[in-house]
């Protein structure tokens, strides 16, 4: 799971304590701000923050499948309006990544 600074503010927020969490972290440090008084906030916030990072996995893969797919242009019959289309195979893979 990826706790952003911002999940870490929260929690301090709730604690209200400054800790840093890095590697000078103790389990000691994590013990003294009695999370358990905030369970069901700390667990609120680590919920979001899953979310959150799936979100990120999911649109940073949508980011990679479609940074090269190419939008074609079609002129519609006899007129000054211009269709944007796909070829099949990316009309199927926008379908897919839709649902």
């Amino acid at each position: 799971m990826a706790m952003r600074e911002r999940h870490w503010n929260a929690i301090r927020d709730k604690v209200k304590s400054n800790f840093v969490v890095d590697d000078k972290l103790l389990l000691q440090d994590v013990y003294n701000l009695n999370l358990g008084d905030y369970k069901e906030d700390v667990e609120e916030i680590t919920d979001q923050a899953k979310q959150e990072a799936k979100m990120e996995k999911t649109l940073a893969k949508l980011e990679e499948t479609w940074k090269d797919i190419k939008f074609e242009f079609t002129q519609h019959k006899n007129t000054d309006i211009f269709l944007l289309r796909l070829s099949d195979e990316n009309f199927d893979l926008l379908e897919e990544n839709t649902n």
